[in-house]
């Protein structure tokens, strides 16, 4: 029965390099994830930033913009193309 107990051990002893191993690996895959996690969290604060600043932006310019009393649709308006036919090119 010692034997045994022994041959068992010895056995166990020899997964220990695989198991240090995967355990490497699990820590590397979480040290990575916590840094793309990091960067992700840093990415979307400047996105609310900047989209922050461009909603402020937006009510700033609607508070004080030159078109007031303008004709919205004046910008908008499409000019009339004149048709071609075929004298136009031989001018």
């Amino acid at each position: 029965m010692v034997e045994r107990s022994k041959e068992q051990a010895r056995e166990s002893q020899k997964k220990i390099p695989d198991i240090e191993d995967k355990i490497r690996e699990a820590e590397e895959k979480t040290r990575r994830a916590r840094e793309d996690l990091s960067g992700a969290f840093e990415d979307a604060m400047a996105a609310r930033e900047i989209a922050e600043q461009a909603q402020r932006i937006s009510e700033e310019a609607s508070r004080v913009s030159p078109l007031e009393g303008a004709d919205p649709g004046q910008f908008h308006k499409k000019k009339k193309k004149k048709k071609m036919n075929s004298t136009d090119f031989h001018q």
